[in-house]
């Protein structure tokens, strides 16, 4: 948004909103990464990956839940693999153009 024609009052909401918009942006991003590091976790187990065989690698994805539970969202609004799929896809789609 231009905000040359704005008055600074304006111009100052404007930018509020901005940045109000790219923290939802980010929060969104930080939830969907803490669900990714999930995956990641319970597809280690899957492959026989334990944390007493591995700790290294357990103690990278710890630290990654961890840090990214702070800014996870609830369960009932945890995001599905699929939506994060389709936010990413349309995320590309926005940087080609």
């Amino acid at each position: 948004m231009s905000t040359k024609h704005l008055s600074p009052a304006e111009s100052a909401m404007a930018a509020l909103a901005e940045v109000e918009d790219i923290t939802q942006e980010l929060l969104v991003t930080l939830s969907d990464a803490h669900t990714l590091v999930e995956q990641l976790a319970l597809a280690l187990a899957e492959w026989g990956i334990q944390p007493a065989t591995h700790p290294d690698i357990f103690q990278l994805v710890d630290l990654l839940q961890a840090r990214l539970g702070e800014h996870a969202v609830s369960a009932d609004a945890k995001p599905t693999l699929d939506e994060i799929a389709d936010r990413v896809g349309y995320q590309e789609n926005l940087s080609e153009e």
